[in-house]
């Protein structure tokens, strides 16, 4: 039986502090079978000796200026040759040396997405996220994308929308989920991922919450139902300020 090729993209710039966990999580993964790109936007700051370090396990490794996070992922998009896709960007980590072989051992071929709970970190503590069903009571429900192990045999080569500077991701997942048909995610009720909290979507989270309301104009067309995610949305930005 063969096993499924997982491509693990790390996007960076200027992460001399953080890339090497990110970078010896993966490569210390247990799973077989695992392409991993780096994508750095030409960092100035000692970020690229150290990834360098470790590019004998690499498949792919390249520095240039980008236009942006998700400029950076789609170029990752377009290398990627696995079955699965996964981004795992500088600062955050798997939790263990077995968490790519856990998610992947509840691959369905029939599914776009397979998505574990995560933990985030805050100084040095780690709290337990457990992410909700993508629609919940008509209300759509984010998933960290550190989570989100992609489908590229039936989704094909992705692309983010990189119009939107802070959440195409999210972007990319309302599309998705408004057009499936039937159940197309698996989701893996165990914490297997470490994210860094102060990202870019917190740091920024009016911004990122313009764009999400932006976001459900576009893709969500029963009125109630985008009524009421614009509800929900203000309800975040309350609890964020």
């Amino acid at each position: 039986m063969k096993t499924p090729r997982v491509t693990i993209v790390t996007v960076c710039k200027n992460a001399v502090d953080t890339i090497e966990k990110t970078i010896k999580s993966v490569v210390t993964q247990s799973y077989p079978n695992i392409e991993y790109i780096i994508i750095d936007g030409a960092s100035t700051d000692g970020t690229q000796g150290i990834i360098k370090n470790y590019e004998n396990q690499l498949a792919h490794f390249q520095s240039e200026p980008d236009k942006g996070i998700y400029d950076a992922m789609n170029k990752g998009n377009e290398i990627a040759t696995g079955d699965w896709i996964n981004f795992m960007n500088a600062g955050d980590y798997f939790y263990d040396e077995n968490a790519v072989e856990k998610i992947i051992s509840h691959e369905k071929n029939t599914v776009s997405l397979l998505y574990c709970d995560v933990f985030v970190q805050r100084n040095n503590e780690l709290i337990i996220r457990q992410h909700k069903p993508i629609f919940q009571y008509g209300l759509y429900n984010n998933i960290c994308h550190q989570a989100v192990f992609y489908n590229l045999k039936k989704l094909g080569i992705l692309q983010f929308d990189t119009q939107y500077k802070i959440s195409a991701d999210f972007d990319f997942l309302l599309k998705l989920a408004t057009k499936e048909k039937g159940r197309f995610y698996q989701h893996i009720p165990e914490p297997l991922v470490v994210y860094q909290s102060g990202g870019l979507s917190e740091n920024q989270a009016l911004k990122a919450l313009e764009e999400r309301k932006t976001q459900f104009k576009s893709h969500i067309k029963n009125p109630v139902i985008k009524f009421w995610n614009q509800v929900n949305l203000y309800r975040q930005i309350r609890k964020k300020f």
